[in-house]
């Protein structure tokens, strides 16, 4: 274990270029509840936000139950959006094959939505 390596990688922006499709699902859906915001305020000020935190910023407070359905819905629709977009980021196969061929450890570890509030 002395000379143990590992590679940690990160989702969202970094394994897969989605953060676009994110902002993108968010200007639908925040049309969706009546309080449209434009694609550069989602690029700009909810980037790396969750959506606990992103749904007050347009809702105001809200229980716990809703911010969990709201987020839901729009997890859903980001997941509709991406879909056929879904690809690992230019030169992410090359990188992952020299790490596994010098013995770098993998893993992946993000922040799973559905369990977010």
């Amino acid at each position: 274990m002395k000379n143990r390596r590992a590679a940690i990688f990160d989702l969202d922006g970094t394994l897969v270029d989605n953060m676009a499709f994110h902002a993108r699902a968010w200007v639908e859906f925040s049309r969706e509840l009546g309080h449209e915001r434009p694609f550069e305020f989602f690029e700009r000020e909810t980037a790396g936000k969750k959506n606990s935190e992103i749904l007050p910023m347009l809702l105001g407070a809200l229980p716990d139950d809703e911010l969990r359905r709201l987020g839901e819905q729009k997890e859903e629709l980001y997941r509709r959006l991406y879909r056929p977009h879904l690809a690992p980021v230019a030169g992410l196969g090359s990188l992952l094959d020299r790490l596994q061929e010098r013995g770098v450890a993998l893993a992946i570890a993000t922040l799973d939505r559905k369990s977010v509030v």
